[in-house]
């Protein structure tokens, strides 16, 4: 059961109407993730163990699911079920990518060591990781509502970690006078902890996502 805050916290971050029209389907997703409480930051905390704060065990089963899932339906060649330890080396890569700029996504695991970026090319093969983000999915496009439908999301493929992210985000958020954010922009919003859930989870899917996918 969803405590008062919780749902307050659900209806602030995607509009109290979305959330009535959407409130099963997202109670069923949130159903299938640990709620987080509230815990300080030891300073001995490094970045893995924040990141691990709200992309925990949960959501790397989800993806775990959801991509092997796609990966049938599409009949992908050579496909092998990707685990979650699979996952969570794919994610650091896509962090280290986005560090380390290259012309080509090849380029990382080239063998010409002027480009080679030995601690990626480590992790697991060329291939693998390729064949990894060409299945990676958070969402099941067999249930997604079409462009014009009542309950049509934009976006559907993300929306179980946009809204887990959403509610970790509350959870941990702590208020001040000042909120700090890593978007940089000419006019940026005053944001605090509530509209800070409200685009927080699309940054973050972007920033991690974004790097080499082309």
């Amino acid at each position: 059961m969803f405590t008062a805050a919780a749902k307050l916290a659900l209806e602030t971050s995607i509009g109290a109407t979305a959330a009535k029209r959407q409130n099963a389907f997202i109670v069923r997703i949130l159903a299938t993730f640990s709620m987080l409480t509230l815990q300080p930051f030891s300073p001995l905390d490094g970045p893995v163990d924040f990141l691990a704060k709200f992309f925990d065990t949960h959501v790397y089963e989800w993806i775990m699911e959801q991509t092997n899932l796609y990966a049938k339906q599409k009949k992908i060649r050579h496909w092998q079920d990707v685990t979650t330890d699979e996952l969570r080396a794919f994610n650091a890569i896509l962090i280290a990518m986005g560090l380390h700029d290259e012309p080509a996504t090849e380029m990382f695991w080239s063998s010409d060591t002027l480009f080679r970026v030995q601690p990626i090319a480590d992790i697991m093969p060329v291939k693998r990781y390729k064949k990894i983000r060409q299945a990676l999915h958070i969402n099941d496009n067999s249930k997604t509502s079409k462009r014009g439908d009542e309950y049509f999301d934009k976006l559907y493929e993300i929306r179980p970690i946009v809204e887990k992210l959403n509610m970790e985000f509350m959870q941990q958020c702590v208020s001040s006078t000042s909120q700090s954010t890593g978007w940089a922009k000419k006019t940026a919003p005053n944001f605090s902890c509530n509209n800070f859930g409200k685009y927080g989870p699309i940054l973050i899917m972007f920033s991690l996502l974004h790097p080499q996918m082309n």
